[in-house]
């Protein structure tokens, strides 16, 4: 009878250890799971003009457009940023997109900056990240994205869907 009390409490120790064991496996693996597991999965078409808006908008002056581009680009900012890093880094956990900013350069080129502040989750310690991302727009028409500046350890990638994912937004035809 003694045997079987320490039968039964050995049996018990190793199914305490091995449920311990499957739950330090699980805290180590969730936190890897890809960027689009953790945050709701960014949408991959971001319109911000209806086709009869946008058609409207050829009354008015390209200041007036980049203005309202503006104003709709800073409403919609942490979307449209959580949208950027999941494209260019798809590990990362958006954080914050700063209040979108916009100026005229030479050639009639208007340029939207988007300052986003991310993580990356190391399992030992967590890194902040600041990525710039300038689009610019000439003649009422994407022109061109790009990655300005980047403090992240990976380089940015996939900036061809970054690129058509601004091209997109105006509702343009390819």
């Amino acid at each position: 009878m003694k045997i079987n009390w320490i039968q039964q409490l050995q049996r018990q120790i190793i199914i305490l250890i091995a449920t311990a064991f499957i739950f330090l496996t699980a805290l180590v693996i969730l936190p890897t799971l890809p960027a689009h597991a953790k945050v709701t999965s960014p949408s991959s078409e971001i319109h911000l003009f209806l086709p009869n808006e946008w058609k409207s908008m050829n009354n008015k002056s390209s200041l007036e457009v980049a203005a309202e581009i503006n104003q709709r680009l800073d409403i919609m900012r942490n979307e449209i940023g959580r949208a950027i890093l999941h494209k260019i880094h798809s590990l990362g956990v958006y954080e914050e997109a700063e209040p979108v900013l916009f100026a005229a350069h030479d050639g009639g080129i208007y340029v939207f900056r988007f300052v986003l502040h991310w993580n990356r989750d190391l399992k030992i310690t967590e890194r902040k990240h600041t990525t710039v991302v300038d689009w610019e727009v000439l003649k009422n028409q994407h022109y061109r994205t790009i990655v300005q500046a980047d403090d992240s350890t990976f380089a940015a990638k996939n900036i061809d869907e970054l690129n058509y994912f601004f091209f997109q937004m105006l509702g343009q035809d390819i």
